[in-house]
């Protein structure tokens, strides 16, 4: 037996008074009798009020005492250790650390607050040569403590553990689990998983005993689950944010934007049961070169704050700059009509040769639209158009030219092909095309795709199996509707690293020929970014969500602010699970919590009243 709070002892302090009033003397009064032998009465009297006559069969007394000492046990947390054995115990604890722990919702306190206080439970609860180790999990898997019995070193981990602005899968936190318990021979092994069961992504099943010990009460909460941030030169910038709700009940909140510290813009959105909202800002444009700081934030309280705020970076628009590659002049395919047709796109005409040279010679390229012929390998550029030309590397191959192909049909709703007619287009030759399965066909003929846009080196590049000069589309009002819906579609997702508005936390930082620079990250704390193997700064403690400030001396282009902010649905829903799922096992949540011992407080408080109880029913006979 064990006591969890030995302070409750002093309880039994109670038996002093008690005894005392045993011990009290009977108050007697004089009186006048007319007869010696009631004097013998007097003398029995006289005797049993001695102190030892009067402790000798007290059975009222011994019951009042036990109900004293019985309560005295119970506030002491008596219990009895369930896990003493002669195997002893290596337990793996696996704790959640990802964004959904920072939930208010335990009696104003956070989950992580409840998970550590769980924590220190399995290390009291340790014994003889018990080891435990410590691993913590978000989106990626850590050993914060190996195998050890020291409680020291324990408790100082646990105490540093903090809740990370990350999603949480723990699918390689539980693999490492298994393999860490099938390589503990001589102990009995269990992985205790402390989390909210909040978490994304397939489970391993583990061949070891699994416990998941639940924390968190609520799901009531609501949270920006996207911001999409586009500034196309010529437009106003725009700015579109998704609200998701976790919640089990509508909710109504009121979403506002505030540019530099001023509100800029308020929505009210109407969000249904697991459902979303989208809002929609239009902004003005940044003056100068500077930066602007956009906050958006939900207002209103819920049990995650966490993602009620989102900061982006508003920078001023700056030109693309593409290549017009081909051997000879184009009248249909012209720089400066591309450029006409895309403000901020700046062309220049240059021979496959001087591509090449400016490509790899480090020239920034945005958009490379090569005519007629092909480079020999993809080459590292965001955009690529592709005129009567095949991309290496597409499995795209043409069998010949093939003549008078006839449209059949085209994508009416895709971007690159929207409010264009190709009904009465006349093609006198295109390409014959094969190995197009992997590709997204937009305009079709009797002879084979005539647009598409198929995948190459991760990027998506549009191809066009026909010479302009060869067909009546530069006629018709389709060729430059076709040209400018190519470049608005291909220069979207054109962006480049410094700048972002948003990014993911746990990107790393980096600045483009910088020696160093420092960071400041939300918090306030500023930190000197760290070499990596090629001698280059890096700053990878982008745990938290919310801005930060790079300050780089040697290059000051490179340096400014930069955003990074955790957008994850799955960190939205942060209602507590009942169950983890571990491949097709279901291991139900434990209410009993970590501790390994039997808590005795109930049967001895039912235990102390039935004695209680048998005294009453003793006295109330002898009346």
């Amino acid at each position: 037996m064990s006591f969890l709070f030995p302070l409750g002892m002093a309880a039994l302090g109670m038996l002093v008074p008690l005894v005392v009033l045993y011990l009290l003397k009977q108050k007697r009064q004089e009186h006048r009798v007319p007869a010696s032998f009631l004097w013998q009465h007097a003398l029995l009297d006289l005797r049993a009020s001695s102190l030892f006559q009067r402790l000798r069969t007290p059975l009222l007394f011994f019951l009042q005492a036990a109900a004293v000492a019985l309560c005295g046990l119970a506030a002491a947390g008596a219990s009895l250790d369930l896990d003493v054995g002669s195997v002893p115990r290596r337990i793996i604890l696996v704790v959640d650390r990802s964004r959904s722990m920072q939930a208010q919702d335990e009696d104003e306190r956070t989950r992580m607050d409840v998970a550590r206080d769980l924590c220190r439970d399995a290390v009291d609860g340790l014994r003889g040569a018990d080891e435990l180790m410590l691993v913590a999990f978000d989106a990626d898997a850590s050993v914060l403590v190996a195998f050890t019995g020291d409680e020291d070193l324990l408790l100082g981990a646990i105490d540093d553990l903090t809740a990370r602005d990350l999603p949480s899968r723990p699918a390689e936190a539980l693999r490492l689990a298994g393999s860490f318990a099938k390589a503990s021979p001589g102990f009995q092994p269990e992985v205790i998983v402390v989390s909210d069961g909040a978490v994304s992504g397939d489970l391993p099943l583990l061949s070891c005993q699994v416990t998941f010990v639940r924390v968190g009460r609520s799901g009531a909460n609501q949270g920006i689950a996207d911001a999409h941030l586009t500034h196309v030169p010529g437009e106003l910038p725009q700015l579109f944010v998704r609200v998701e709700n976790g919640s089990e009940q509508p909710a109504s909140r009121m979403l506002v934007v505030r540019r530099d510290g001023e509100v800029a813009g308020a929505r009210r959105l109407e969000i249904p049961i697991d459902g979303d909202a989208v809002a929609f800002f239009e902004l003005e444009e940044p003056e100068g070169e500077m930066p602007v700081i956009l906050d958006v934030r939900l207002d209103g309280d819920d049990v995650l704050a966490a993602d009620d705020r989102v900061t982006l970076v508003l920078r001023p628009s700056v030109p693309r700059f593409g290549l017009l590659v081909r051997a000879s002049p184009n009248l249909y395919l012209d720089a400066r009509k591309l450029e006409a047709l895309h403000p901020g796109l700046v062309m220049v005409e240059v021979t496959p040769a001087e591509a090449l040279t400016s490509i790899e010679g480090g020239t920034r390229v945005d958009l490379v639209v090569y005519d007629g012929v092909a480079p020999a390998a993809v080459p590292k550029v965001p955009a690529q158009i592709y005129v009567g030309a095949l991309p290496p590397g597409s499995g795209l191959t043409s069998s010949g030219a093939q003549e008078f192909p006839i449209v059949i049909d085209w994508h009416r709703t895709h971007p690159v092909t929207v409010r264009c007619q190709f009904d009465d287009v006349l093609i006198e030759e295109s390409l014959k095309l094969a190995g197009h399965e992997r590709s997204e066909v937009l305009v079709d003929t009797t002879g084979g795709p005539l647009v598409l846009l198929t995948p190459v080196a991760g990027r998506e590049v549009l191809v066009l199996a026909f010479d302009p000069a060869r067909t009546n589309l530069p006629l018709e009002l389709a060729w430059p509707l076709l040209l400018a819906n190519s470049l608005d579609y291909l220069l979207a997702h054109v962006q480049r690293d410094d700048e972002a508005p948003l990014f993911t936390t746990g990107t790393p930082i980096r600045v483009e020929g910088a020696a160093s620079f420092d960071v400041e990250a939300p918090s306030g704390e500023r930190t000197t970014a760290d070499q990596d193997a090629a001698g280059r700064p890096v700053f990878r403690d982008t745990y938290q969500a919310g801005l930060y400030v790079v300050d780089s001396e040697a290059d000051a282009s490179g340096g400014g602010v930069r955003a990074f902010a955790l957008l994850s649905s799955d960190e939205i829903d942060v209602a507590p699970r009942g169950e983890l799922v571990l491949g097709g096992d279901k291991v139900s949540a434990s209410p009993g919590g970590i501790r390994r011992n039997l808590l005795l407080r109930d049967p001895l408080l039912l235990l102390a009243l039935a004695v209680l109880l048998l005294e009453w029913a003793l006295w109330c006979g002898r009346r």
